[in-house]
């Protein structure tokens, strides 16, 4: 019974350490507008839309209140480890359950200081990502616009490109019909006056 005793109070003294160090309501949780409560039934989990302003604020909201559940269900979990120490139980088995909540706890203090770190960095480069991310669409925007404008142009050189080796290849057929044309407007041809005479004369 002493040995239960003292690993009772060893429970509590873990128990005792703060674990959630924001107040009461600062936690989404305690005020009761979790988002993870108000938009259960409007989203699935995980699903974010990106045309939401206010999207880091809400993704920063959402990781409190899972990690004020995550701390409030450890602290459940330490309270029912004091009580089974307190009663017959084989020492084997209290020292395992002390062992394991302990490790559990110190992989909550491990998470928790990451996860508000993370949060807070969230929260102070967030709104400058979103003004650089609509001045990145603009620009995304404009370059597109200047490839369809230069693929145009690209199009219209080489269709004029082909259209002068076109008229290049069919020059020469053009001159001669030309020619042909000239020729058929001059009619036949008609030797002049002046050389039928000589030809009586000679003879």
């Amino acid at each position: 019974m002493k040995s239960a005793t003292k690993k009772g109070k060893t429970g509590k003294k873990i128990k005792g350490e703060p674990m959630c160090t924001k107040p009461a309501e600062s936690c989404p949780e305690e005020r009761g507008d979790c988002p993870n409560q108000a938009q259960k039934g409007d989203e699935h989990p995980g699903e974010v839309t990106n045309d939401d302003p206010t999207m880091f604020e809400g993704l920063c909201d959402r990781m409190l209140s899972a990690l004020c559940l995550l701390q409030t269900g450890v602290s459940e979990v330490l309270d029912v480890k004091d009580e089974m120490i307190l009663q017959n139980m084989p020492s084997g088995v209290q020292a395992q359950l002390s062992l394991s909540t302990s490790r559990l706890f110190r992989s909550l203090t491990d998470l928790y200081v990451p996860a508000t770190e993370l949060v807070r960095l969230v929260r102070v480069f967030g709104p400058q990502w979103e003004q650089k991310r609509l001045i990145l669409e603009q620009l995304q925007g404009e370059h597109e616009r200047l490839q369809r404008l230069l693929a145009l142009a690209l199009r219209r050189v080489q269709h004029f490109e082909s259209q002068l080796h076109r008229d290049a290849q069919s020059q020469h057929y053009r001159n001669w019909e030309k020619l042909f044309v000239r020729l058929m407007r001059m009619g036949p041809y008609e030797p002049p006056d002046n050389i039928q005479p000589d030809v009586d004369s000679e003879q």
